[in-house]
């Protein structure tokens, strides 16, 4: 038997000799990956936990906001129809005054004219 090494043969390759150190490091990679990956999983799930304390703490605020913002809006939509009946009878005032200052005007007038008219014969 001879003892020549073949082109094959891995002993004679620098790739052959590099090989285990590659596979080493890459199996020390996918270790690493496979650490960071839990870690996030880990870190999602506690971040949704305390998304879900915090959640848990502001939603009774916020149908307190709702419940109050519901009463408020109620009482400003009774006193806005309040207000608005007021200003429908001051509306209805002024028409009524702005009758009376045109009849008045009318009757001023007719009145004036009877004045310069004795005064004319006068």
């Amino acid at each position: 038997m001879s003892s020549a090494k073949t082109p094959n043969d891995p002993s004679t390759s620098p790739i052959g000799d590099a090989a285990p150190r590659l596979r080493e490091e890459l199996e020390r990679w996918r270790t690493d990956l496979r650490a960071i990956a839990d870690e996030v999983r880990v870190k999602i799930h506690l971040g949704s936990l305390e998304a879900k304390d915090a959640w848990s703490d502001l939603e009774p605020k916020v149908h307190e906001f709702e419940q109050r913002a519901e009463k408020v809006k109620a009482s400003i939509g009774s006193e806005l129809k309040q207000v608005g009946a007021g200003l429908k009878h001051v509306g209805d005032d002024l028409k009524h005054v702005g009758k009376d200052l045109e009849h008045a005007g009318t009757t001023l007038k007719s009145e004036l004219v009877r004045l310069r008219d004795r005064l004319a014969k006068g």
